[in-house]
Order: C-alpha cells, then sequence, then structure tokens
C-alpha cells in the first residue's frame, strides 16, 4: 500500500558543457536532445499519514488501525490486519482479519485456565491431566488439585470418579476404602459391612439380609438370630439352639431327632427313652416316665418316675410267685387261694398244688 506521504522531485541542471566529454555515447543516439538535455525533479511535500486521517497509510493494516498505530489503535474485529498485534482482540485469522477468541484459536484468552480449554470452553474442551486449572469441572478428569493442575482421579480426591461406588470408596477403590452405612453402592464388596442391600445403600447385618455374618450359625439362621430363626436340617449349627429340630450332631449340621441326640424330642418320656424309642431304649429308674413300658423296670409310679420294682408296684416282677405275693415278697406277702404260686411258701395256705396254684 503506497503512503501518501511519498515526495515528488524536480530538479533542473545545465549540464552543456559536459555532456558531450562523458556522454558521447548518449549524444550521439540522442543528437536532437544533445544540447538541452534536462532533468526534471521538483520537490513537492503531502501532509504526513496520521492514525486518525480517515485513510489507510503510513503501513496502517487497515484505515487508522494497526501497523504503526498498533497498540495505540488495535484493530476491530472484522478489520484487515498483518499480525495478532494488529488487533485489539489479539487474534489475526488466516483470511488477515481481525476476529473474536474462539475455543481453538491457540491463545490463552476469555477466561480459559489453560489455552482453549476450561473456563468459558469448558462446555466444549475441558483440560487434560497436566494442564493449568481453577476448578474441578475445568479438567476432563474433575480434579483440580492443589497447585492447579488438572489431576488424575484417586481414591482421596473428594470426587465420584473412577467407577467409585461412592465418593472415594467401592468400586476400583474397594482394595483400599470400603463404603460405610448409608453410602451407595452396587455389590455387597463395595461395603465395609459386606450387605449392599435392595436400594443399593450400605446396610448393616440382619437376620434377612442373605450374608453369614454377625455370629450365625449358618446364613440368617441360629446365633443372635435364634430362637426367632432357627437352622434347619442340614444347615451348619454349634449348639442345639441353633437348630429348629434341636439336634446339632457331631458333624456341627442340624440333625433330625433321634434316640441318640442327647435331646429330649420326639415325644421321649425322657432324654433318648420311652415314648418312640421304647423298646429299644427304655428309662431306668428315677427318669421321667408317662407310661410303665418307658420304663426298663417297667414301673412308672404316681410321680411319673420310673421306679424299682416293690411288693406293692402292682406288677409281676422281681421272681414274685404272682403279683406283689410269694417269691421274694413272702412271707409278709403270701399268696392266696388260685393266686399262682410255686412253692408252697408262696401261698397263706401253705398249699401249692400240682396246677401250681395256692390251694
Amino acid at each position: 500500500m503506497t503512503s501518501k506521504a511519498d515526495d515528488y522531485e524536480y530538479e533542473t541542471n545545465d549540464d552543456d558543457n559536459n555532456s558531450s566529454d562523458e556522454d558521447e555515447n548518449t549524444a550521439s543516439d540522442n543528437e536532437e536532445n544533445a544540447d538541452h538535455v534536462q532533468s526534471i525533479k521538483t520537490i513537492f511535500s503531502g501532509t504526513p499519514p496520521t492514525c486518525n486521517d480517515g485513510v489507510a497509510n503510513g503501513g496502517e493494516t487497515d484505515v487508522d488501525c494497526g501497523g504503526p498505530c498498533a497498540p495505540s489503535n488495535p484493530c476491530n474485529i472484522g478489520q484487515e490486519c498483518n499480525a495478532s498485534a494488529d488487533c485489539a482482540t489479539g487474534i489475526c485469522n488466516d483470511s488477515n482479519q481481525c476476529t473474536g477468541p474462539t475455543c481453538n484459536d491457540g491463545l490463552l484468552n476469555q477466561g480459559e485456565a489453560d489455552i482453549d480449554c476450561g473456563g468459558p470452553c469448558t462446555p466444549i474442551r475441558t483440560c487434560n491431566i497436566g494442564q493449568h486449572c481453577n476448578v474441578s469441572t475445568d479438567c476432563t478428569s474433575g480434579l483440580c488439585n492443589s497447585s492447579n493442575l488438572c489431576d488424575g482421579p484417586r481414591c482421596n480426591d473428594g470426587i465420584l470418579n473412577q467407577g467409585e461406588a461412592d465418593i472415594d470408596c467401592g468400586g476400583p477403590c474397594t482394595s483400599i476404602r470400603t463404603c460405610e452405612i448409608g453410602q451407595h453402592c452396587n455389590v455387597s464388596t463395595d461395603c465395609t459391612s459386606g450387605i449392599c442391600n435392595s436400594t443399593n445403600q450400605c446396610d448393616g447385618p440382619s437376620c434377612s439380609d442373605g450374608i453369614l455374618n454377625q455370629g450365625e450359625a449358618d446364613v440368617d439362621c441360629g446365633g443372635p438370630c435364634a430362637p426367632g430363626k432357627t437352622c434347619e436340617i442340614g444347615q451348619h449349627c454349634n449348639v442345639s439352639t441353633d437348630c429348629t429340630s434341636g439336634t446339632c450332631n457331631s458333624s456341627n449340621q442340624c440333625d433330625g431327632p433321634s434316640c441318640s441326640d442327647g435331646i429330649l424330642n420326639q415325644g421321649e418320656a425322657d432324654v433318648d427313652c420311652g415314648g418312640p424309642c421304647a423298646p429299644g431304649k427304655t428309662c431306668e429308674i428315677g427318669q421321667h416316665c408317662n407310661v410303665s413300658t418307658d420304663c426298663t423296670s417297667g414301673i412308672c409310679n404316681s410321680s411319673n418316675q420310673c421306679d424299682g420294682p416293690s411288693c406293692s408296684d402292682g406288677i409281676l416282677n422281681q421272681g414274685e410267685a404272682d403279683v406283689d405275693c410269694g417269691g421274694p415278697c413272702a412271707p409278709g406277702k403270701t399268696c392266696e387261694i388260685g393266686q399262682h404260686c410255686n412253692i408252697s411258701t408262696d401261698c397263706t395256705s401253705g398249699m401249692c398244688n400240682s396246677s401250681n396254684q395256692c390251694d
């Protein structure tokens, strides 16, 4: 662009005496003008350019802006430019026009956290690890550390990220930190309690959580859950009260009732005797009984205890000749006429006939 400040000079010189000597070749070629060679060079000086003359001159990139007028008069958006310094925005695009800041202009401007990221660019472009940040939302990782640099996720960054179940716990942080009761969880291993309930919250142990915990004998039964929830046959047990059957066998499994389980059950008269266990296992003297057949002695007294034989128990036993007479009961209690006898002394009459009857 040509400046109006260019000068035009007109000068007149009389070279009559020197032209023939110095310009012989010129004179021979230009004989008509050999005697009167003039060089016109007159000086006309125009008005010097300024940054407010309304004309693009003096090296300005656009009218009264840029070039020597910058930085006092930089060009506005849309005006021509040669370099970023020509523009008020500091941005001269590839079309040599001043343009406004963008999130891809390669400049740190418009409140960006780092070049073309964060700040107003956040919805379009967040900053990567290692770039400058002011707040966590400036960062793709969501973490702006104390040095104002975008940082990678950690299990102590105070942010819910990297697949954590809750902030800094569970998920990939499980080996370092599990979530406490009330925090969000996805699986039971996210929780310190080992229980992730149906609402995806870490919960405390209960007798219905489906987990073997809190000293239960088996899952949700026995231990602190008994007697409300006892364990069924085949489940693990520690004591008989863990079991619905009341039987915890030597293998620590709840078992069905038997006549050798050491438990008063299944209608037994006493532990493992009488009732369904008789006659195989009858109860001994002093044990509880309901009927005489519960007892090995065959005697269940009025106090419902198995009793030893006597001469007044109403039972033919202990070698008596007949019920409660003769044998060891004689002579105190001898048998009357018609009762069975073995010898004459069994009988009150002293006579035992050939039919073994007192006569």
